[in-house]
């Protein structure tokens, strides 16, 4: 989990239901290495794990929010699912194939609840069983899409332009 999506559902989640979030990735590793817990990145409640098992031993929600990448496509299936726990949710509102849509159909059905935004392929076939499960909450991927997330996007193509051509240190790279 990285940038603003991650980190407002890093506070929200600690401020209502007052539990430990915990969040891995490359980009995250590197920075907690060049960064002060006091710069506003790094929450207090949020604590780094090098080991992806863990969370999916422990976490009560896992939410997705990264790229889509050949390295990463289904990286979360049956072997994940199996070691959630029985009343865990996954909430991807990144990409469909971040998940392994066959995978998660099975755990599904035996059991595993789920919130999804984002199916593979996009958008859901309407043949799929997901929509006639009750414990599949689905929803069209555009749940970002509101006036104040399109303008604070288009302000940060902006400033990203800005740091590009005038040599400054880019803020918020994509990979």
């Amino acid at each position: 989990m990285l940038g603003s999506d991650a980190n407002e559902i890093t506070a929200y989640t600690y401020l209502h239901f007052t539990t430990v979030c915990v969040l891995i990735d490359r980009l995250s590793t590197e920075r907690a290495s060049q960064t002060s817990a006091n710069d506003g990145f790094f929450f207090p409640y949020v604590a780094l794990v090098s080991d992806r098992d863990e969370i999916f031993d422990n976490a009560d929600f896992i939410t997705l929010h990264m790229a889509a990448t050949a390295e990463n496509k289904h990286g979360i299936g049956a072997r994940e699912f199996a070691r959630m726990k029985k009343t865990a949710c996954l909430i991807n509102t990144a990409r469909g194939s971040l998940v392994d849509e066959a995978a998660l159909i099975e755990a599904l059905r035996a059991g595993e609840i789920a919130g999804l935004d984002a199916t593979e392929p996009e958008p859901a076939d309407a043949a799929s069983p997901l929509f006639r499960m009750e414990n599949v909450i689905m929803t069209p991927h555009c749940g970002g899409s509101t006036k104040e997330s399109k303008s604070r996007s288009s302000l940060g193509a902006a400033k990203g332009c800005d740091e590009v051509l005038t040599g400054k240190p880019i803020t918020s790279p994509v990979l």
